[in-house]
């Protein structure tokens, strides 16, 4: 299926245009649909180009799961690192 929405760029763009318009289907939350805007989605000066808590929640609204000693790796001792690869890949 996926392969022949892509042949069809109307239809695909019909199918992005839908996920991202509704926040609910079936009475439920697109929580994919908002992972890049959650907390203000990461661009306000105090928090660009750093990993926050907020993003750990961010992207499990993508059913990502990031273990708990990955994170306290990433936002503690890989801090100065994750930082500066953030910084160096910012537009």
């Amino acid at each position: 299926m996926l392969h022949e929405v892509l042949e069809d760029t109307e239809k695909a763009i019909a199918y992005v245009r839908d996920y991202y318009r509704a926040d609910f289907r079936q009475g439920l939350p697109r929580t994919g649909a908002s992972f890049d805007q959650w907390a203000g989605g990461g661009d306000r000066a105090d928090i660009a180009n750093r990993l926050t808590g907020d993003d750990f929640v961010a992207v499990s609204f993508l059913s990502v799961n990031v273990p708990p000693m990955a994170a306290i790796g990433l936002m503690r001792d890989e801090e100065k690192n994750v930082d500066r690869l953030l910084f160096a890949h910012s537009d």
